[in-house]
């Protein structure tokens, strides 16, 4: 077996075959070195290496990093892996991060899995693993996952220094076929893994329609112009949402519903997921309802200013359409994750 200095010599010496002269390696070097077949995949190995962010790795950093790897304790293995799939620095790893490492571990591994299945294996993570529920997965939470699974450590923790060392003939990966699926069983299966949330969805949207269509078919039959028909629409719309919105952010009954029959027949752990869903369509409605009465205001005899600053309705309405842009704005995840946290809360606060 080597020992951790033989290999630390292996790869210096590797380094020095691979950056030239110069004795600094950039990105494209880098990719090529280690064999990686994703773009994006490259992109985040390299960062880890490129410790200053000057887009290029010299010996130093290189080594640095290497030693840490070969020496690193299994608490140091978890950082690694952690920070691997910390994609954006936020301290906390998030659904999409996951899917997106995985997929392109797989790849590297020229590994080839239906995707249903890694959304199934992604979903399992989560599960197990977001013990608050908070839709993030955070280190203390990362740890106790890979306790109860060691075994992920090593398929999450992409090493480069196994990638570096040199291979012995014997030392291939095995490339599996892929298998040819039609489009139909590819939706079969995709249908199967997720008919509640699909179920669920489905009931949601077919409720929006009904009481936009039913607002705009009640309007219209009192003589309300088009304009007019669609804003009431949007706003029976909007009512039902406000009425729904808070309810998957409820820890407590959300927790009781779990251990209810009822888990079986709602998409309780994409909680987080659709209070965002149902705050999208909240401001899409808002604004279509805000267009509408705008138009409508330009149908009457009395000035838009009037109708539009002059009565409770237009006031209020155009005051609660700036609160809502604020809120919608505020929770994006460049602020909301981006050191301004706090700038999200107040603004949901409104």
């Amino acid at each position: 077996m080597d020992t951790p200095r033989k290999t630390l010599e292996e790869l210096r010496r590797v380094f020095t075959q691979i950056a030239g002269k110069d004795q600094q390696i950039d990105q494209a070097e880098f990719k090529k070195a280690l064999g990686l077949k994703d773009e994006y995949f490259a992109t985040r190995m390299f960062s880890i290496f490129d410790s200053d962010k000057s887009g290029i790795i010299n010996i130093e950093e290189f080594l640095k990093t290497v030693e840490e790897l070969v020496f690193a304790t299994e608490d140091e293995k978890l950082e690694f892996a952690y920070r691997l799939h910390d994609i954006n620095g936020d301290g906390s790893i998030e659904k999409d991060e996951v899917s997106r490492l995985i997929v392109a571990s797989l790849k590297e591994n020229n590994l080839d899995f239906p995707p249903e299945q890694v959304a199934a294996l992604i979903d399992i993570l989560f599960l197990e693993a977001d013990t608050d529920k908070s839709g993030e997965i955070s280190f203390k939470e990362f740890k106790g996952l890979i306790g109860k699974h060691p075994d992920l450590l090593e398929a999450m923790a992409v090493s480069p220094v196994s990638w570096l060392k040199p291979r012995k003939p014997d030392d291939t990966i095995p490339v599996l076929p892929k298998q040819k699926r039609s489009r139909q069983l590819y939706v079969k299966h995709y249908i199967q893994n997720n008919w509640v949330k699909i179920a669920f969805l489905s009931l949601y949207l077919a409720v929006n329609l009904l009481l936009f269509f039913g607002a705009v078919d009640r309007y219209a039959s009192q003589g309300a112009n088009l304009y007019v028909q669609i804003a009431r629409g949007c706003g029976a719309a909007l009512n039902f949402n406000g009425a729904l919105i808070l309810i998957p952010m409820l820890r407590h009954f959300m927790t009781w519903l779990r251990k209810t029959s009822i888990n079986n027949y709602l998409p309780i752990d994409e909680g987080i997921e659709f209070h965002k869903l149902v705050g999208q369509f909240m401001f899409a409605f808002a604004i279509v309802h805000t267009i509408a009465h705008f138009l409508n205001y330009t149908t009457l005899p009395i000035p838009f200013a009037q109708s539009l600053f002059a009565t409770k309705a237009g006031l209020s309405g155009f005051l609660l359409l700036l609160v809502f842009a604020v809120m919608w704005v505020t929770a994006q995840a460049p602020i909301r994750k981006g050191g301004k946290f706090a700038l999200f809360y107040t603004a949901h606060m409104l």
